[in-house]
């Protein structure tokens, strides 16, 4: 929030944060769409030292988790907030800690690791990833093109990383003298643009989530968007057992109700159907015999992650690549109205797990009694819209935003 401030030169900062939202025990195996966004309103206006700031920040974010159950779609819904169609509603920068809990998996003796891949999507004008291995912290942004070049929000990596060694040279400075000895910028401000009218919806006839119904809405206005796309992309550095890998990846999907959702508009309301089996439809692609293997997988990736997801049929595609005997591309790419970053995680550690499991011998079983159900989030969800505790946590973001949020224009730029 300090860096954020001074880039845009507005002490009244509003930033996005994700949060798991598996505050019940019997979520946290499940695979499916849980994540919600908090809205974290920071003021920089008081020389406070940052020690102080911190602390001020910690209450604010501890407040935030207790009430985090209110989906981010109804509190758009009960501020009523005018949609700007160039701009994310509420706020433009989000931040995300996202503990890498995964390092160690493999697939039995295959080890694995992460390739990250570039979307060509922002979904807010800025956003800065950490990603915590326990040993080091990795960071990651993600920006908005038609704000910024890279070279800028190179700039902006550049703020961020002196503001990070003057304060571990002193945390207890104040925050003006912070940013002096970080030789943050300031710049003029614009005034903004008039917003759009939200278009409100009845949800009271869906099945879906509030969330869910933010992508169904998205995906409706822009049917040819691949924003809603979240691709996953694991190297494989051991030789991979096809039919074994395909069993394993049919068995995750015929435990994770969330993979076998569809979408349809029924009578102008959108509704989840879940359908009682999905094959895998697993696509395998050999490029060993070409000049570039992985060349020709890279472009390959390119070209599907921007494919759009018919989610009236599947909400997710999945592809094993061999580039050689012993190194192989695990691609999925699953529509955000099934999936979070959390559960893209989880469905590689389930992965692991069974393919390991029929690699040793063992067979696999579905237990209808014990299979893990979104369903019954949602039925959830439903049941908690009209409690008292619900009442409360809309009160209470109802009064932290009802003053107007500024919104963030970096170095003037708007």
């Amino acid at each position: 929030s300090v860096w954020a401030a001074s880039l845009t030169s507005q002490p009244d900062i509003v930033i996005a944060s994700p949060v798991a939202n598996r505050n019940r025990n019997d979520l946290e195996g499940i695979i499916g769409f849980f994540v919600n966004t908090l809205i974290l309103r920071m003021n920089c206006s008081t020389n406070v030292t940052f020690r102080n700031y911190l602390s001020q920040a910690k209450q604010i974010c501890l407040k935030a988790y207790e009430h985090q159950d209110v989906p981010f779609e109804k509190v758009i819904e009960a501020l009523q907030i005018r949609r700007d169609l160039k701009r994310a509603p509420l706020s433009q920068m989000a931040f995300s800690l996202q503990k890498m809990v995964m390092r160690d998996q493999s697939l039995g003796d295959v080890k694995a690791e992460f390739s990250p891949i570039d979307t060509k999507t922002a979904k807010t004008d800025l956003t800065l990833f950490m990603l915590d291995y326990e040993e080091y912290l990795e960071g990651l942004v993600e920006y908005n093109t038609d704000l910024f070049d890279e070279k800028t929000v190179a700039g902006f990596m550049a703020h961020f990383q002196g503001l990070l060694d003057a304060l571990v040279q002193d945390p207890d400075q104040t925050l003006l003298k912070l940013v002096k000895k970080a030789n943050l910028p300031t710049e003029n401000i614009l005034t903004r643009t008039d917003p759009l009218t939200i278009l409100n919806a009845d949800v009271n006839a869906t099945n879906l989530t509030a969330n869910q119904m933010m992508m169904w809405f998205g995906q409706k206005l822009y049917p040819q968007t691949c924003l809603y796309n979240t691709v996953l992309v694991c190297t494989l550095h051991e030789p991979v057992h096809l039919e074994v890998f395909e069993l394993a990846l049919q068995h995750l999907i015929d435990t994770s109700d969330s993979l076998r959702m569809v979408f349809q508009e029924i009578n102008g309301v959108p509704q989840m159907q879940q359908k009682v089996h999905m094959l895998s439809d697993l696509t395998y692609l050999d490029l060993t015999a070409c000049a570039d293997p992985t060349q020709q997988a890279q472009e390959w990736i390119h070209s599907h992650k921007k494919k759009v997801l018919d989610i009236t049929q599947r909400c997710f595609e999945c592809a094993l690549i061999k580039l050689s005997h012993d190194k192989y591309f695990w691609y999925i790419n699953m529509h955000h109205i099934i999936t979070d970053g959390r559960s893209h995680m989880m469905a590689y550690v389930k992965l692991t797990e069974y393919y390991r499991a029929l690699i040793e011998g063992e067979d696999l079983f579905v237990d209808n009694q014990e299979r893990e159900s979104y369903q019954d989030y949602i039925a959830h969800e439903h049941f908690f819209s009209q409690t008292p505790r619900h009442a409360a946590a809309r009160a209470y973001w109802d009064q932290e935003l009802k003053k107007e949020v500024p919104s963030l224009i970096f170095y003037g730029r708007d």
